[in-house]
């Protein structure tokens, strides 16, 4: 493979590793999920315990790779809400393989062309690909970040029919799945995620500048 269409490759390899990493830095963050938890609850010190223990189990549930669905009979949800539970559930283990999967081609790519070019055109490879990255994940993510927080009604309806056609996503407003995450806890998440791209991408930026110039 020629060094540009290396370089186009890896920058779309770590495009798609920064931008599904930063959603499971915040999807792994308790600390987030608490707080937004906190501001949308209205209960005595039992009852909130109880609450996070739940909140905490379906955390836990979506993003460990290996739980099963019965996990979900330790929460207090309806028959379609674990229906629900269970095809979220899939989309992050989809996410969590294809992450995976961007991470070890980097690792063999770079292995393999950091013994057959020379330091030089090894170093310019990597400057090229972070910093082309980098762009493209700003790029994307201010696009889409964009349409999310000020459309943000159309935005997680529609989002929900490309992900969920089979359509069992709404629920009455006193469900335990919209008690736990509201609308304006998805918002906050989704301004979260956009930080991180932001921020890991910049980083990313600056590394190969750095790497350019060393």
């Amino acid at each position: 493979m020629k060094v540009g269409g290396l370089s186009v490759l890896l920058s779309i390899l770590l495009s798609i590793t920064i931008i599904l990493g930063s959603f499971f830095v915040i999807s792994l963050d308790n600390n987030f999920h608490s707080k937004n938890a906190i501001k949308n609850l209205d209960y005595d010190s039992i009852q909130l315990n109880t609450v996070f223990n739940e909140l905490h189990y379906l955390i836990n549930y979506l993003n460990s790779p290996f739980s099963e669905d019965k996990v979900l009979d330790n929460v207090d949800l309806t028959e379609a809400e674990k229906s629900h539970m269970s095809d979220v559930k899939k989309i992050f283990l989809f996410i969590q393989l294809m992450m995976v999967a961007s991470l070890v081609s980097i690792l063999i790519l770079v292995n393999h062309y950091k013994k057959k070019l020379n330091k030089k055109e090894f170093d310019k490879l990597i400057s090229k690909s972070l910093r082309t990255s980098s762009i493209i994940n700003i790029s994307f993510i201010l696009l889409i970040g964009f349409f999310a927080l000020f459309f943000f009604e159309s935005f997680w309806t529609y989002f929900h029919y490309l992900f969920f056609p089979q359509g069992n996503w709404a629920f009455p407003w006193n469900s335990l799945l919209i008690t736990l995450f509201p609308p304006s806890y998805f918002y906050n998440f989704i301004l979260n995620f956009i930080l991180a791209v932001i921020t890991y991408s910049g980083l990313m930026y600056f590394i190969g500048k750095k790497t350019e110039k060393s």
